[in-house]
C-alpha cells in the first residue's frame, strides 16, 4: 500500500495570485463600480480554490474542510455581532443611546471648542459604533458652530473626525471592532482592551494639539442653535435620566469581573429592555422590533432621526456576511499553505525589532 503523496509547498508566485486577484478585484468593485466587498471576497475565495486544486493538486475535500474551519473560527464573534445588533436597537427604544448623545451635546464650551468637539464626538461614536454616522449628523452640526467662533473649518473637521474614529475603535458597538477580532481569532474585550495602549495616547496627544490651536482660533460665543436642535429633538422623544446609564454600567461591571462578551452583553441588552419597557412606555412589541429590525426613529429632526434609526439584528447581517466570506478566502489560504508561504517571505526579512514591526506591517497589508 502506497503512502499518500504529500501536499505540494505553495511557491511564491502561486501564493501571490489569490492575494493579487482579492485586490484587483476590490479595486475594481468598490473602487470603480461603488460596491462592497462582499462579492470580490467571494470570487477571491474561487481563485484562492482554484490554485489550490489545480495548481496544487490538492483534493477538493481538503479545501473545503478549510473553508468550514476558518469560518469555524470566526463564530463565537458572529454570534457576539448578534447580540451587539439586538442591544443597539434595544438600547435606543431605551433611550440609553439618546442620553449619552444628550450628555456629550453639553460639554462644548467656546473656550475649548476643538477639544470638546473631539470629546464630544467620542463619546458619540463610543455609544453608536459609528463614526460616520456621528461624523454627519453631530459633526455637520459642530461644522456651524465653529464657523460661527471662526474657527477653521479644517481643524474642525480634524477634531470631528478624531474623536469619531477613537469612538468607533473602542466601541464594543462597531462592526469593525468586532470584525478585527474575528479575523485574528481573538477575544472582542481583549482586542479593546490591547488597543487602549496605541489609541489613547494618539487621543491624548490629539487633545494636546487641539487644546493649542485653540487658542489661535479667535474668541466668539458658541452658537448654539444647531446642537440645540439636536438636544430638543432627542429629550421631545425620550425620557431622559441618569438611571438609563444602568444598563451600560451592568456591562462594564462584568466586563470587571471578567465575565466573557456574550453573556454580559446579552445581559446589557435585557436590562436595557426592562428599562424601555417602564421608563419609554414601550410596548413588548415595538422593544421586540427594535432588537430584529433596529430602532426607527420619528422625531421630525432630520439629524436626530438619521442618528438613532440603527441597530438591530437585521441591520448585522450584512457585517456577518463580510466576516464569513474573509474568514472562508483565510481559510483556503491558511489550509493550502499560500498564507504560510506568504509569511515566512515576509518574516525572513525581519531583522530585529525594527523589521519584525515592518514585516508586520507589510503583513496586515
Amino acid at each position: 500500500m502506497t503512502s499518500p503523496t504529500p501536499p505540494t509547498t505553495p511557491s511564491l508566485g502561486l501564493s501571490l495570485v489569490p492575494v493579487l486577484a482579492l485586490v484587483a478585484l476590490l479595486a475594481g468593485v468598490i473602487g470603480g463600480l461603488g460596491g462592497g466587498g462582499h462579492i470580490p471576497l467571494v470570487l477571491a475565495t474561487a481563485v484562492a480554490a482554484a490554485v489550490a486544486v489545480w495548481g496544487l493538486q490538492q483534493p477538493w475535500s481538503r479545501v473545503q474542510d478549510s473553508m468550514v474551519k476558518g469560518i469555524a473560527g470566526g463564530l463565537p464573534a458572529v454570534l457576539v455581532l448578534m447580540v451587539v445588533g439586538l442591544l443597539v436597537g434595544v438600547w435606543i427604544a431605551a433611550g440609553v443611546v439618546p442620553l449619552m448623545i444628550h450628555y456629550g451635546l453639553l460639554v462644548l464650551t467656546p473656550q475649548w471648542f476643538l477639544v470638546a468637539s473631539c470629546v464630544l464626538c467620542a463619546i458619540v461614536a463610543l455609544a453608536t459604533g459609528s463614526s460616520w454616522s456621528t461624523a454627519a449628523t453631530v459633526g455637520l452640526a459642530l461644522i456651524g458652530v465653529g464657523e460661527a467662533l471662526e474657527v477653521d473649518p479644517g481643524m474642525t473637521a480634524g477634531a470631528i473626525i478624531s474623536g469619531s474614529y477613537f469612538g468607533d475603535k473602542m466601541s464594543p458597538l462597531s462592526d469593525t471592532t468586532n470584525l478585527a477580532p474575528a479575523a485574528a481569532g481573538a477575544e472582542l474585550f481583549e482586542h479593546i482592551r490591547h488597543m487602549l495602549w496605541t489609541t489613547v495616547p494618539a487621543l491624548v496627544l490629539s487633545l494636546i494639539g487641539f487644546g493649542i490651536m485653540g487658542f489661535t482660533t479667535g474668541g466668539g460665543t458658541v452658537d448654539h442653535g444647531q446642537l440645540n436642535v439636536i438636544s430638543d429633538g432627542i429629550q421631545s422623544a425620550f425620557f431622559l435620566s441618569p438611571v438609563l446609564l444602568l444598563p451600560p454600567l451592568a456591562v462594564l461591571g462584568l466586563v470587571v469581573l471578567r465575565v466573557p462578551a456574550l453573556p454580559a452583553l446579552l445581559a446589557g441588552t435585557l436590562v436595557g429592555a426592562g428599562l424601555a419597557f417602564f421608563a419609554q412606555d414601550a410596548s413588548l412589541q415595538s422593544i421586540l422590533g427594535a432588537a430584529m429590525g433596529g430602532y426607527s426613529s420619528e422625531t421630525g429632526v432630520a439629524a436626530v432621526d438619521k442618528l438613532l434609526s440603527r441597530g438591530g439584528l437585521t441591520g448585522m447581517l450584512e457585517t456577518i456576511a463580510l466576516i464569513i466570506t474573509a474568514l472562508a478566502f483565510a481559510g483556503v489560504m491558511e489550509g493550502s499553505g499560500m498564507l504560510d508561504t506568504l509569511a515566512r517571505t515576509v518574516l525572513k526579512r525581519a531583522k530585529g525589532a525594527g523589521g519584525l514591526i515592518a514585516a508586520t506591517a507589510l503583513s496586515s497589508v
